[in-house]
């Protein structure tokens, strides 16, 4: 089934058969709209009036699979939305080419606003998106999800526009994730990873992040307990800005961070940050390290630290891995783990 928004010329003057098609309540789309095609290229889509969310694909008992919106302005123009589009359960849907925004004097608070209550979020799919003056997050999962592609979404920089808070923001129990090529000009972080009480993200995969203000990846909890802790993280290529933070870790355990960042990278690790391997790119100049002292068994370049014999003594005591080198901070000796032993 196939639903079409004729494109036009994109002026606002435009009657909706020519492209600009105004929508003083919410778009529902609910099982009818199963397998469904929403073509929207050339066209504006714009809310005017003040709701919730200008498409909601949020049907209690009846969850949509399957459906796709392709192209499309889809905006807030002098109003004010919480979300451009708001899910709480969808499945295998799919959001290509298009841009979510603000066209007027309006506020728009989420591009994406999907969370997990309703019904499972499950192999969604979100390619080649563009948001501005988008005010706190461009896209935001929460809550449960799995088997999620986020690739290629980009925040454009407009005079005075809004900025948002977070470009991509994953909170509580989602995994199997995969998060690749974010274009940012948000003014806190990039890409975001929190737990909270319905639990943590595990096995996010992040990759070619470019942060332009922010910091191209934090990770905190929400929960006020170290026991949601964010795990099995992969993170590379990561762009911080020039002379700025490139991430800021805390509450994750078990984690590869790779930055790409060249001029003087801040890297920051909490207290409650442990087992993370970092990695800079090998041009990077005076990098800034800032390791809280309760942090465990953090490698900077494939190496850790021990105070002492790390076959006696330490953080690395009884925790190492095949391959894993760390050095005496009392003598500076280095020990190798082989065979499972440090030698």
């Amino acid at each position: 089934m196939y639903w079409s928004f004729p494109p036009g010329d994109g002026s606002e003057s435009a009657t909706n058969s020519e492209g600009w098609w105004e929508v003083d309540s919410p778009l529902v789309f609910d099982n009818v709209a199963n397998r469904g095609r929403i073509l929207a290229f050339g066209s504006f889509i714009v809310a005017t009036a003040d709701m919730q969310t200008l498409v909601d694909i949020s049907d209690a008992s009846n969850k949509p699979e399957g459906t796709r919106f392709y192209g499309g302005q889809w905006c807030a123009g002098d109003v004010s939305l919480t979300s451009i589009f708001r899910s709480t359960g969808v499945s295998d849907a799919v959001f290509a080419d298009l841009n979510v925004n603000l066209f007027g004097t309006g506020s728009v608070d989420y591009g994406f606003d999907f969370e997990s209550s309703d019904g499972a979020l499950s192999n969604n799919d979100w390619r080649n998106v563009e948001a501005n003056s988008i005010s706190e997050t461009s896209i935001r999962i929460r809550n449960g999800g799995s088997g999620i592609t986020i690739n290629t979404i980009e925040s454009l920089s407009s005079g005075s526009s809004a900025q948002p808070n977070q470009h991509v923001e994953i909170v509580g129990d989602v995994d199997r994730t995969t998060v690749e090529g974010v274009f940012s000009t948000s003014t806190s972080s990039a890409v975001l990873l929190a737990s909270d009480s319905t639990g943590y993200p595990t096995k996010i995969d992040i990759s070619e992040v470019h942060a332009d203000g922010g910091v191209a990846l934090t990770t905190e909890d929400r929960s006020g307990g170290s026991s949601a802790t964010i795990r099995g993280i992969t993170a590379e290529k990561l762009h911080g800005p020039a002379n700025g933070t490139a991430v800021n870790l805390d509450y994750i355990e078990n984690a590869d961070v790779h930055v790409a960042t060249q001029y003087q990278p801040e890297i920051i690790v909490g207290a409650d940050a442990q087992n993370i391997d970092i990695d800079l790119v090998e041009a990077a100049v005076n990098p800034t390290w800032s390791i809280d002292a309760s942090a465990s068994r953090i490698t900077r370049n494939g190496v850790g630290e021990n105070e002492g014999d790390p076959n006696s003594t330490g953080q690395w005591n009884g925790n190492g891995y095949e391959g894993a080198v760390v050095v005496d901070t009392t003598n500076g000796v280095a020990y190798h783990y082989l065979g499972g032993s440090w030698v």
